[in-house]
């Protein structure tokens, strides 16, 4: 199985195949299995055809005018090399070259659906089998060829736990149109992707899985820019469908390892191993079954690189004693690495000298609740029924930490896109003593719209909060009204009020301070500010800044109010101009 979070729990068992044969899919190194018409077989694991009531089993597979075909997958009571009760070949080509195949019913006569046509024709064919209620229908090269009703039996495969790729039983040889005399038969020629579903395939996904199969991916290679500049490059491994290298635009390349997976059933971890221009390793591990990350290491980086010293004798290595350490004490699964090089835990694998390394935690619903730093220091979060942070412990050291506490709106119980839902009304800072301590409480209220309204400070000083409700006239340009929902006025602790207007479109278009200084701004159609004029006792008619741009949009100008020299009387306006190269660098 390329299922690695599986551990090879799953694997079949191939005898007498010939490996690493020119495979079906386009552009891809991937590789196919030869069977040999006579000894070959791959046992699947058991019951896996069986295990679904609605299933689907698929293969790509190839064979020569020369070559006799025979059954591509089947399956029996008892093991292949036993002589069965029962033995069903699920998909197989007949004697004359024809397709045939169902999946077994209560039904006592074998009535196999049939394809017409040769396919024994040195080309690779995609084929598969799905069931679904009462309907088993036969695909091949993602069309479908023939469907039909389970009209004489309802489905009935429950005791055939037997299933394999590259042979089959037929119980009642003459019963199998096109199957021959023989009980036992072995497939000739070549497979590749099998799988079996634990549900049916749609026409769609047929035709999907045949279309990706048949004509090579397009991959993105190069990224260049205007200039001719290559700004990224990737290279990549296409039996493992994944980037093996990427080259950034500075010219150094990154490689990227394969996944591994290890540990056990209680345990299940994947590790990758990514190496950066100079080699040197990143570290990453996840919980296999749900992605989450647990550790990354890094290169500290703060010494002298190999490479940027003389070249001496290598001493010949000591044998390595690989040590568990945290998270993960006591798992000898953890600690071993695979034997022959396969992978196995990274961690264990790589130098942790000059690494360092931040895990993370998570709690029984998946959400993280731990991090410890590079240097040990931690955060440590719990979380209400909602999934909000209620408290978030920040730690230096052991024995030096803070916590800080966080209450919410209660939500709503009718509706649960409630904008006053989960909003924060009560925050006290690392500086408490516990959840109830007040002394450093910032209290938090809301608008009806989920907008903050008056936050209360631990010196009980108020900051409040007015917003437009969409009957105010809008400003510069008039005759029209400023939106809803946009701060009018803020009042800060010491009653020092600042006021905002706004245009049609909800683009700020003036401020005045509690001084009593007001900038008014101007935008063009498409939302660029073009000017600011502010407003002063000084400057009663405005000191006016203007703002140009190029045809993408991008700042060219920025010219200041004139200014007079206050010793000759000589007038300066202070202009910045932007240039842009081809890339839209600024030069």
């Amino acid at each position: 199985s390329e299922i690695l979070n599986n551990l090879g729990k799953d694997a079949g068992v191939a005898r007498n195949v010939t490996f690493e044969e020119a495979g079906a899919l386009a552009g891809t190194d991937n590789t196919a299995a030869l069977f040999n018409g006579n000894t070959s077989v791959v046992e699947l694991p058991k019951g896996i055809v069986k295990r679904s009531r609605d299933t689907a089993v698929e293969m790509w597979f190839k064979i020569s005018g020369t070559q006799s075909g025979g059954p591509l997958l089947g399956y029996q009571d008892k093991a292949v090399d036993q002589t069965p009760t029962t033995g069903v070949p699920l998909l197989y080509i007949d004697t004359s070259g024809q397709l045939r195949g169902q999946f077994k019913t209560t039904s006592a006569t074998p009535s196999p659906m049939t394809v017409p046509g040769d396919v024994r024709n040195n080309e690779w064919h995609h084929v598969v089998m799905s069931v679904t209620a009462d309907v088993q229908t036969i695909y091949l090269d993602g069309v479908r060829k023939v469907s039909k009703p389970i009209a004489e039996g309802v489905l009935d495969h429950s005791l055939l736990t037997f299933n394999q790729a590259g042979a089959a039983w037929a119980t009642s040889p003459a019963s199998w149109p096109g199957w021959g005399t023989t009980a036992k038969r072995t497939f000739n020629g070549w497979l590749d992707e099998a799988a079996v579903y634990g549900h049916a395939l749609s026409d769609q996904s047929v035709k999907a899985h045949y279309d990706l199969g048949k004509n090579k991916a397009d991959q993105l290679a190069v990224v260049t820019l205007p200039s001719g500049k290559i700004a990224s490059e990737a290279a990549y491994d296409t039996s493992a469908d994944r980037v093996k290298e990427y080259t950034d635009g500075n010219g150094g390349t990154w490689k990227i390892g394969l996944p591994t997976v290890f540990g056990g059933d209680t345990d299940l971890r994947r590790g990758v191993q990514v190496l950066d221009p100079a080699d040197r390793p990143y570290l990453y591990e996840y919980d296999a079954l749900s992605g989450r990350m647990l550790r990354s290491g890094s290169p500290i980086g703060i010494s002298t690189r190999p490479e940027d010293r003389p070249p001496t004798p290598s001493p010949t290595p000591s044998t390595p004693t690989e040590i568990c350490t945290s998270p993960d004490p006591g798992d000898p699964q953890f600690c071993t690495t695979i034997p022959g090089g396969a992978g196995g835990p990274v961690f264990t694998e790589a130098e942790l000298g000059g690494m360092v390394v931040r895990s993370f935690g998570y709690d029984a619903q998946g959400r993280q609740n731990l991090i410890v730093n590079e240097n040990g220091a931690s955060v440590a979060l719990t979380f209400d029924d909602r999934g909000n942070v209620t408290s978030r412990k920040a730690c230096r050291k052991p024995g030096d930490c803070q916590t800080s506490y966080t209450k919410y709106t209660t939500p709503s119980m009718t509706n649960p896109f409630d904008p006053q839902n989960d909003l924060p009304t009560e925050v006290r800072d690392p500086r408490s003593s516990s959840a109830t301590d007040s002394r450093y409480l910032t209290s938090t209220t809301y608008v009806s719209s989920g907008e903050v309204d008056k936050e209360t400070g631990p010196d009980f000083s108020n900051t409040n909060t007015d917003y437009t409700v969409g009957a105010e006239p809008s400003f510069n340009p008039a005759g029209e009204s400023m939106p809803p929902g946009l701060p009018s006025a803020v009042t800060d602790t010491e009653n020092r009020v600042t006021r905002f207007k706004y245009n049609s479109s909800g683009d700020l278009t003036s401020t005045t301070t509690p001084s009593g200084l007001v900038t008014e701004s101007t935008y063009d159609v498409l939302g660029r500010k073009i000017q600011d004029k502010e407003k002063s006792d000084s400057y009663p008619d405005g000191v006016v800044t203007t703002y140009t741009y190029d045809d993408m949009g991008r700042l060219l100008t920025t010219t200041g109010p004139v200014t007079t020299n206050a010793v000759d009387g000589s007038k300066h306006q202070a202009v910045t101009a932007n240039t842009y190269d081809v890339d839209g660098n600024v030069v």
